[in-house]
């Protein structure tokens, strides 16, 4: 394989993993034209350049790794240059597209003491409700809060609670 077509495969791989909508199948139907065989190829790069990426590798290691498996040392040279002139651009765009969790924002909480009621044998029962405020993490700058509401005999509180309490001291220990 020629530099020149390292270079045209280095520069639509980093395009592709630089863009908000990656067209891997556009890149790759494109260059098959042009270059048979060519799918593995680019598969194994991209591959090697999101764990590179994700590892924070540094150029001159990448460049030896590459080398040990077996690229030519221009391609290697080629490619670990590339690398480091988008490397920032890479890490921003993987953490952009990492796992987001969602958080809990806010926790409402209220007792209602029962005096009477029709259906309900046991009387002068506290129950307590909880509503949980969860903002979900989509990964995009738009972020929606959902409410969870759950209520609770008094006995089954604090059993709950007890559990909080326990795996919160057992994750402090950690």
């Amino acid at each position: 394989m020629l530099p020149s077509e390292v270079r045209v495969i280095e520069e639509g791989l980093l395009d592709c993993m630089l863009s908000d909508q990656p067209d891997y199948k556009n890149f790759l139907s494109t260059a098959e034209r042009e270059y048979s065989n060519i799918g593995p190829i680019v598969t194994c790069l991209h591959f090697i350049l999101r764990n590179a990426v994700k590892h924070s590798v540094s150029e001159k290691e990448l460049e030896q790794d590459l080398i040990h498996i077996g690229f030519p040392r221009e391609h290697a040279e080629e490619l670990s240059g590339a690398y480091a002139t988008n490397k920032t651009k890479l890490c921003l765009k993987q953490s952009e597209s990492s796992l987001r969790l969602n958080t809990l924002e806010a926790i409402d909480w209220r007792v209602d003491y029962i005096l009477g009621s029709s259906s309900l044998q046991d009387l002068n029962s506290p129950s307590v409700q909880l509503q949980f405020h969860i903002k979900k993490n989509t990964g995009s700058s738009s972020e929606t809060t959902d409410s969870s509401v759950l209520e609770l005999s008094a006995d089954k509180f604090r059993v709950l609670l007890s559990e909080l309490k326990t795996a919160r001291t057992l994750m402090e220990d950690m």
